[in-house]
């Protein structure tokens, strides 16, 4: 088996807390730049950053049309839309997002936003923090 050696930089490390069997953290995110820290939940299983009503219409976001979207327990009308999200000194613009009005918890920071800007985590459980790496 050949094995691959990759450097990894850290942008930030951030810290949270295991709760509820889930890992939560808080992240600055927005509009034009104009960001805000906002709680999420580490949701790998989640594939879109996803928002509850509240949080949406705190940060104005705009509905970019219609999407049914399905999970764990079922299925549900939501709508798509986007916005910024800073790490560390770096600023993501336009990132795509899903704001599902039957999201009862705090938001789902799901896997897609990794996947898309090839950034890795590293979950320290005992310190209970996230590092988002690139």
């Amino acid at each position: 088996m050949a094995t691959t050696s990759s450097t990894s930089t850290s942008l930030i490390t951030i810290s949270g807390q295991i709760q509820a069997d889930s890992f939560q953290f808080s992240l600055p995110v927005g509009r034009f730049g104009n960001v805000t820290p906002v709680p999420f939940i580490l949701d790998t299983g989640a594939y879109e950053m996803t928002f509850n009503s509240a949080t949406a219409s705190s940060l104005n976001l705009p509905n970019l049309g219609a999407v049914t979207i399905s999970g764990v327990s079922g299925g549900a009308k939501a709508y798509r839309s986007s916005l910024s999200v800073q790490i560390g000194d770096r600023l993501f613009r336009n990132v795509k997002c899903i704001v599902d009005p039957s999201l009862p918890t705090d938001n789902l920071f799901g896997l897609r936003f990794l996947a898309f800007h090839k950034l890795s985590i590293l979950l320290n459980t005992r310190d209970q923090t996230i590092t988002f790496l690139n």
